[in-house]
Parts: C-alpha cells; sequence; structure tokens
C-alpha cells in the first residue's frame, strides 16, 4: 500500500538519480519530425451549418437534401445523437422541425453558431496532425472530418470513414456545462477548443488499433493506453501534455513527484494490481474522474492524479521506442506482446 506520496526523504534519492542519469532527458525527441512535404488530403464539413439554415416551413425537401449530402451520417445524427427514432419513419422530418424549434436547441444552436462562425483553425490543426498519421502510416486512408452541433453528449464520434465532430462539447470555460446535471466539473475543465484536435487523433487511435488489445491484465490495459497516448504524442509532438493526456498541470505535476510510489503501488504483490486481470479493480486506474480511486491510493491529504496509470503506460512505451530506435510506429501499435514491451522498456522509474 502506498502510505505516502511526495516523501522528502526521496529527494536525496531522486537528486542523486538525476545527477548519474540526468543527461538521459535531453535525448532528441524521435517525434519532432518535419511533415512539411507530406500531403494529407482532408475533407471537412460544416453539418452544423447546414442544419442551422433548413427552412423548416419546407422540411420534406430540406430533410431530403440533407439525405443526399450526409447518407451515412444524417441517418445516425438523427436516430442516436438527437435520439429522434427510426430515421426512416414518415414522421421524421415533422420530428426533426420540432427539435429544431425547440427553444434550448435554438439557444445552444446559438451559441455554437456564434463560437465557430469559422473553424480554419482547426482544420490547420488537424490536417498537421494528419500529415503526421500520413508520415507513419502512408496507406492509410485519412478520415472526413464532419462537425455538428449536438445535446451535449458526443464530442467525437468514429465511423471509419468519417469522424464526426460535437461543437457543443468545445464551447469553451464561458459556457455554463455545470448547469448540467450529466456533466461532471472533472469533465467540463476538458471541454474546451484545445482538446478538439486531440480528440480527433484520439478517436483515430483508439478505433483503429483497439483489435490489437489481446490480454484481459492490468499491464495489457496500461501498456495499451500509453501505446494510444504514444500515438498522440507522435501526431501532436508539439502541443503540451496537459492537451495530449487531457490531465491538468497539477495532475501531470503529481505523477512525476510520485512516478517511484506509483509504481511501488504497481508491483506490491499485498495489492497485486500489475497483473491482476479482476475487471473492476482495473476500470479504476484508467475511468476519469477527479482522481484514482483504487485501493491502496491515497486521496486525503492531496489528491492522487486520475488516470495516472495511462502516464505510466506512456512512460514505459517512450522508453521501449527509445531503447529500439528500429522499431517503428506501426509495428509498435500492432504489438500485442505487453510483456514484451515492458521488458524492452526496461523501465525503472
Amino acid at each position: 500500500m502506498i502510505t505516502n506520496f511526495c516523501k522528502k526523504r526521496l529527494f536525496s534519492i531522486t537528486s542523486v538519480i538525476i545527477l548519474l542519469f540526468g543527461t538521459s532527458g535531453c535525448k532528441e525527441n524521435r517525434l519532432k519530425i518535419d511533415v512539411s512535404e507530406v500531403k494529407a488530403e482532408v475533407t471537412f464539413k460544416r453539418f452544423d451549418k447546414d442544419l442551422m439554415a433548413i427552412d423548416t416551413n419546407a422540411m420534406q425537401v430540406a430533410f431530403t437534401n440533407l439525405s443526399k449530402k450526409y447518407p451515412d451520417f444524417f441517418p445516425s445524427y438523427y436516430s442516436e445523437i438527437i435520439s429522434l427514432g427510426n430515421f426512416d419513419d414518415s414522421t421524421a422530418p415533422e420530428k426533426l422541425k420540432q427539435f429544431i424549434n425547440y427553444q434550448p436547441t435554438q439557444q445552444l444552436f446559438s451559441v455554437i453558431e456564434k463560437k465557430f462562425v469559422s473553424v480554419d483553425e482547426y482544420n490547420a490543426q488537424i490536417t498537421e496532425a494528419f500529415k503526421h498519421v500520413k508520415h507513419y502510416f502512408p496507406d492509410d486512408t485519412l478520415p472526413e472530418i464532419i462537425y455538428f452541433p449536438g445535446i451535449l453528449n458526443n464530442g467525437c464520434i468514429y465511423y471509419g470513414k468519417q469522424i464526426a465532430v460535437g461543437l457543443d462539447m468545445y464551447l469553451g470555460k464561458d459556457y455554463p456545462y455545470e448547469k448540467m446535471p450529466h456533466l461532471t466539473n472533472y469533465l467540463t475543465v476538458k471541454m474546451r477548443p484545445e482538446y478538439l484536435t486531440r480528440n480527433v487523433i484520439n478517436a483515430l487511435g483508439y478505433y483503429r488499433y483497439e483489435r490489437f488489445l489481446k490480454g484481459k491484465r492490468f499491464i495489457d490495459q496500461m501498456i495499451h493506453e500509453g501505446k494510444l497516448a504514444y500515438y498522440i504524442d507522435a501526431m501532436m509532438p508539439e502541443k503540451p501534455d496537459s492537451i495530449k493526456l487531457a490531465l491538468s498541470g497539477e495532475n501531470l505535476k503529481w505523477c512525476k513527484d510520485n512516478e517511484w510510489q506509483i509504481w511501488a503501488h504497481f508491483v506490491d504483490p499485498k495489492l497485486n494490481v500489475l497483473y491482476n486481470n479482476n475487471p473492476e479493480v482495473i476500470i479504476r486506474y484508467f475511468e476519469e474522474g477527479p482522481f484514482t480511486n483504487a485501493d491502496g491510493v491515497p486521496n486525503d491529504e492531496t489528491r492522487s492524479s486520475p488516470r495516472f496509470a495511462v502516464w505510466v503506460g506512456r512512460e514505459i512505451v517512450r522508453r521501449y521506442m527509445d531503447n529500439n530506435p528500429k522499431i517503428t510506429l506501426a509495428e509498435l501499435m500492432r504489438e500485442t506482446d505487453s510483456d514484451k514491451i515492458l521488458k524492452g522498456s526496461k523501465y525503472r522509474p
């Protein structure tokens, strides 16, 4: 059990380690590459504007036009995102009209319209990230990006050929998300425009490589999450960790300050975390929350960081890749042997 994080007695040990191995942190970042010559053709569509521009006095025509322009996305939007029922039902156009004319919908759409008059900034960021995708995975097909107005429930949805971005989930700190009962404070702090591109890349990596998570142990999940975090690293090397890991600066500092204690917690034979295969135990280390609510993790005087296992997982993967410069990102993402990555990382906090 971890009884005390950030113990003062560890300062001298840490100082010695820094003196002995401090230069290792100065290695050139292999992920910072020049992609200026890489071509990434990306299609961006503003479903939000098309929907808001509908003439509700001619709903059947508008409904048909949207169906033709967004044959894959519109049915999903209607039935799943805004939950209006059967898309093929004869009453669908009228139900959509009622949804659009509903006052809370009008208010939310108005905020979205004012906040995102232009999305050129995000198009440029996504294109830059996708250039990195094409550098590492030249044969990959890039998804189309569709911006849509939701009902505060979906920030990013992967559809294979498309990634849909719910602009209502990126309205920023000035929007009163705290009034929404289903949105907690630790979630709303991330509902800002700066997380939009990161979430697109996260969705792309998650859905393309989720099938390579083969094991059911904690170590398997941690390495898998670490690989996904490293994937985001590779696509957005210039962005700060607070964005890439979706952790606050305070939480990142907590992880760095307590790295030794975290690892001791994982390998403690009494807690049996590292090779545990109980889903109820494992999920506690990866779920969103104000802190990590797991046995043996103190949250009294100073709360732990949420999802600190993801941070450790990425550290392990980073060291594995640094120790094995010939291994490509594609090979890493397809590697299913977590023990091999842990051993090859020579991870010692």
